[in-house]
């Protein structure tokens, strides 16, 4: 309890998506709080220094609750300036097929796996600009460039629906 007391805990639920921003939120501030109190980590021993130390932490959490759920079961989401490191030092811990996405292009994802930095590539956003995406990155053929201003927007013609598939290449959009 706030106070110190030893009370009755709610029944644990899941989080409402609702609620997400403000968890996060807690945890902005919990590592603010944390650094004002105790300072960077600045530890030298095998969880500080290089990052993949300063990693070796939340491998052991991902590694200990994929042996009780199962490992297709888990996935954690790094921020893109720590996934090349991170994913190159998780491949020789975790057996499990590895998917990496966020602002990949054709040439990157067939980086990504040639170098065996994932097995997998995602392209989230090249998927709702590029009713064919796969073929065109078969291809590899000019992708449609995207209307950030049209995603997530209810009730819209356009974005999702309009956008031009291989065949119809005169109609595709200018880039923005």
């Amino acid at each position: 309890m706030p106070d110190a007391t030893y009370g009755p805990h709610p029944h644990p639920r899941p989080l409402a998506t609702h609620e997400t921003p403000d968890v996060l939120e807690d945890y902005r501030l919990a590592a603010i709080n944390a650094i004002e109190a105790y300072g960077i980590n600045d530890k030298t021993d095998e969880y500080g220094g290089s990052l993949a130390n300063r990693c070796k932490f939340l491998l052991q959490v991902v590694q200990a609750v994929a042996a009780a759920f199962g490992a297709d079961r888990v996935g954690t989401h790094q921020n893109e300036e720590q996934v090349a490191e991170l994913i190159k030092t998780w491949r020789g811990a975790y057996v499990e097929i590895s998917i990496c996405s966020g602002g990949y292009t054709r040439e990157l994802g067939l980086e990504a796996v040639a170098h065996g930095d994932a097995d997998l590539v995602a392209y989230g956003q090249h998927f709702i600009m590029n009713p064919d995406l796969v073929l065109m990155l078969k291809l590899n053929a000019p992708l449609n460039w995207y209307v950030r201003a049209t995603f997530y927007i209810h009730g819209l013609v356009i974005g999702y629906i309009n956008y031009p598939s291989l065949e119809k290449e005169s109609e595709r959009p200018s880039r923005l």
